[in-house]
């Protein structure tokens, strides 16, 4: 999580956000269905008066997704179903009035990260939790 975010253009942004919505909807079953309800999420006034827009999503993000604060690795995500899939909206509609933030762009990042790892985890639990290789040619590779 604390690596830098490259900024996307518009275009790569639109790709990449349709990536993300692929991959939290393809996440696998056997994560618990609706531990994520997105669909009518609104941000907090009092917090968007205090921290703008942003701030205010940042701040519900972290509290949903990194409750236990933000750590090294890719967010752990909990859950699957469409009320997941719906944050995708919620960073399309704030990405709509700031593109270029790179706090956005990051949870775009993070996310889809979180998603991939999601996928790793449960199609081969061990392969997240030590490295892998075999040999390949007479050579160690790292799967």
């Amino acid at each position: 999580m604390s690596r830098s975010v490259r900024i996307l253009d518009s275009g790569k942004l639109e790709i990449t956000l349709a990536n993300l919505r692929g991959l939290l909807s393809g996440l696998l079953s056997t994560l618990l269905e609706n531990a994520y309800n997105f669909e009518n999420y609104t941000v907090n006034k009092v917090e968007e008066e205090d921290e703008g827009c942003v701030g205010a999503l940042n701040h519900d993000f972290e509290h949903i997704f990194c409750p236990q604060g933000r750590v090294h690795g890719p967010i752990e995500l909990k859950g699957h179903g469409k009320g997941l899939v719906a944050d995708v909206d919620i960073l399309l509609a704030a990405l709509a009035d700031f593109l270029r933030d790179a706090v956005l762009q990051k949870w775009v990042s993070d996310l889809t990260a979180g998603a991939e790892h999601a996928e790793a985890v449960y199609v081969n639990p061990g392969l997240s939790q030590r490295r892998r290789s075999r040999s390949h040619h007479g050579r160690r590779r790292r799967v």
